[in-house]
């Protein structure tokens, strides 16, 4: 039956940075324990104003912790690698590097089937596996598209439910892959279209000039923005989509590919 708030005095906060930044140390150090402070999406902070003094100061501090140990994470690839990788930044080699690999289909079926059947509700494996490879195992969609798929179904699924699913959640997304696009030239459109369409040698004078890439040297230019804002990813023989949902809607709205299951 009680409340309380909790307000901060953003002009003082700003006197104490070193203090802020210790604060997981000095815990840690007087009630004698180890601590693990976790930091999700971390790549956002290089979207903070005075991002370059923040990144000095969080390493000079933590890199003197004895009893905490600092777990970082983040979804986008490229700027946690421009981060960590960077020697002119400096997290540079701060710690061990993880690249954490897809999970496993059987996995996925075997979580996503136990999930329905706990609240009730039935999917076979077939289905379940369906959700997790129209996703393409991105954790993130394959929740998003079960939980879309869990709300139409009454009893039991249906692939009618799980193409109703997908469209819903390529509506709830359609606000987000509208800017990612109108922002984009029309050789960098067309670029990915190639991608999408399985083309592996972009700087072929058959591929710019089927798909209108202009030079090579646009070519180069605009795969590198591509994958510096984590809209396409490199393989050692392939150009991919990292956003799964994202390639269907692509797929649709470029190239009137229809949307199935």
């Amino acid at each position: 039956m009680s409340s309380f708030s909790i307000s901060f005095d953003w002009e003082e906060i700003k006197k104490h940075k070193e203090e802020i930044l210790n604060l997981p140390e000095k815990v840690a150090i007087q009630k004698k324990i180890k601590l693990i402070v976790c930091l999700d999406e971390f790549q956002v902070i290089a979207g903070f104003k005075g991002y370059n003094e923040l990144e000095r100061r969080m390493r000079a501090v933590w890199q003197r912790h004895k009893t905490v140990t600092y777990c970082i994470y983040g979804s986008q690839r490229h700027m946690m690698t421009e981060i960590f990788n960077n020697p002119s930044k400096p997290f540079y080699r701060f710690g061990d590097i993880i690249l954490l690999s897809k999970i496993e289909r059987k996995s996925w079926i075997n979580f996503i089937c136990k999930s329905f059947s706990e609240t009730g509700k039935m999917i076979t494996e077939e289905e379940a596996g369906m959700i997790a490879d129209l996703m393409q195992f991105h954790p993130w969609y394959v929740q998003q598209l079960s939980h879309y798929t869990w709300n139409l179904t009454g009893k039991g699924v249906t692939k009618s439910d799980i193409l109703t699913a997908l469209n819903e959640l390529l509506n709830a997304n359609l606000p987000l892959y509208q800017r990612e696009t109108e922002i984009l030239s029309s050789t960098q459109i067309n670029l990915l279209k190639a991608v999408a369409l399985g083309e592996r040698h972009l700087t072929s004078a058959r591929v710019m000039n089927d798909f209108h890439l202009g030079t090579p040297r646009n070519v180069s230019k605009n795969k590198a923005l591509l994958i510096n804002n984590d809209v396409i990813g490199e393989s050692a023989d392939s150009y991919y989509f990292l956003d799964p949902a994202f390639e269907i809607w692509f797929r649709k709205s470029f190239l009137n590919e229809p949307i199935s299951v």
